[in-house]
């Protein structure tokens, strides 16, 4: 393929540049014009870190890492950095692997495992591809979406300049212009799939699901009470609020549950916790701690020490 083939040779020479969200703008642009505007884009790329992932360069999530070779950072080396010998750290909403592997890269060599919630049909082939290609046994990844309930969900996939991959929400009544792929996938609870799939241990998890957190939570009660993880989620003010939510409501369930919010504050060479002890609307990225774990959780971490 012409396109492919022409993306393949920038490749190496955009890494030798400084990361940049210009870059892949610019990237994603002519990725757009030499590339059919349907179909199945799929290129292999190396992270920083070692992690081979397969990635569309014309998804806006995916263009960042394609040509600068890195893709959150700092969360990335948080998240390692809380990790134990011989923990379960939950994804759900792994999307491709940007942070799924590389995660489960590092697990593997603690004696750790991960389980990928993706729901997207698409998103999930490359993440299961991705555990090929790091020849990874320590993964378990589920083609499903977790909520407040059972059934079916309809979802709609950004459709980035054609791509076949990328986030997606919940449809709801107020969105849709964008996001024109529909699928429909199963909804479970996490209480009921956990039992269901004999998921009996989790210490950390990350969700990142579009605005949808506050219904996963709520199907999750039982299993997050029994196993007390550490939840790291991403919170987007404008699409919780699309499903009737703030962050205040976030907040207060967890603080029900015996859990402490925390931001983080970026210095020089190191990223550092901060409790929020007033919760406010508009909230962003938090981490959640059970009281009885404060103490166990890195409070500060060197960047570029994992």
């Amino acid at each position: 393929m012409f396109a492919a083939r022409v993306l393949a040779n920038l490749y190496p020479l955009s890494r030798r540049l400084p990361a940049s969200r210009t870059k892949s703008r610019l990237g994603r642009i002519l990725t757009a014009v030499i590339a059919p505007l349907k179909g199945d884009l799929a290129l292999t790329a190396r992270l920083h870190d070692g992690s081979v992932v397969l990635l569309d360069p014309r998804s806006r999530t995916e263009a960042y890492p394609y040509w600068n070779g890195e893709y959150e950072v700092e969360l990335v080396e948080f998240l390692k950095a809380c990790v134990r010998p011989g923990d379960t750290v939950f994804d759900v909403g792994a999307n491709v692997g940007l942070i799924a592997i590389p995660l489960a890269r590092h697990l593997s060599t603690v004696g750790g495992s991960l389980v990928g919630f993706e729901p997207i049909p698409s998103n999930f082939r490359r993440l299961q591809s991705a555990i090929e290609l790091n020849e990874l046994t320590n993964v378990r990844i589920f083609n499903v979406a977790l909520g407040d309930h059972e059934g079916t969900v309809d979802l709609f996939l950004e459709n980035d300049f054609g791509a076949s991959t990328g986030n997606a929400v919940l449809a709801c009544e107020n969105d849709g212009e964008r996001r024109h792929q529909r699928f429909s996938v199963k909804l479970w609870t996490l209480d009921n799939f956990a039992q269901a799939e004999r998921l009996d241990s989790c210490s950390l998890m990350k969700l990142d699901i579009e605005g949808a957190e506050i219904m996963l939570l709520r199907g999750a009660q039982a299993f997050i009470q029994k196993h007390r993880p550490v939840i790291y989620g991403e919170f987007h003010a404008q699409l919780i609020k699309k499903f009737g939510y703030s962050f205040l409501d976030v907040a207060a369930m967890t603080n029900s549950w015996g859990y402490r919010i925390f931001g983080f504050e970026r210095r020089a060479n190191s990223l550092r916790l901060k409790e929020l002890l007033e919760p406010k609307v508009g909230m962003g990225d938090c981490l959640f701690i059970p009281k009885e774990r404060v103490d166990s959780v890195p409070h500060e971490i060197t960047l570029g020490a994992y």
